[in-house]
């Protein structure tokens, strides 16, 4: 594998990496604010919430626990 190709692999696992940190971090402040408020938590209202996808939230065991 040439060195080009290995640096755009490398910097896609980044991005990739740093927005399902990001979108974990918005995932737990939608949990936390709705438990706040007292709101039933389910996919769907966290979902709404955090604003993405239920199937993302499907996709991350750490999240459905």
């Amino acid at each position: 594998m040439n060195k080009g190709k290995e640096k755009r692999i490398a910097a896609l696992n980044e991005t990739q990496e740093k927005r399902r940190r990001e979108y974990l971090e918005k995932t737990e402040k939608a949990i936390i604010k709705l438990s706040q408020m007292n709101q039933k938590l389910s996919f769907a209202y966290i979902a709404r919430e955090a604003k993405v996808s239920i199937s993302y939230l499907y996709k991350y065991p750490e999240i459905k626990k």
